[in-house]
C-alpha cells in the first residue's frame, strides 16, 4: 500500500477533494507561509495608500 510507505492519496468525487489517506507514522508537513515571503524584497512608498488619490475622487464624483 502506498500510504503505508508515507504517500498520501486523495479521494476525491467529480474533481472535487473529499478526504486524504496517510500513514498515522507519516510525519506532518509544515504548513505553507505566504506573509513576508518578500520581506527585503520590495519597498513600498509611504504615500502607497495615497497613490493617485485625485484621479480616484474624480472617478467616484464625475468630475472631469
Amino acid at each position: 500500500m502506498r500510504a503505508a510507505s508515507g504517500e498520501s492519496l486523495v479521494i476525491a468525487k467529480a474533481g472535487k477533494p473529499l478526504g486524504e489517506v496517510f500513514a498515522l507514522d507519516a510525519p506532518l508537513q509544515a504548513p505553507t507561509r505566504h506573509l513576508g515571503f518578500m520581506l527585503g524584497e520590495i519597498q513600498v512608498p509611504d504615500d502607497f495608500d495615497r497613490f493617485d488619490q485625485g484621479a480616484i475622487e474624480r472617478l467616484f464624483t464625475g468630475a472631469a
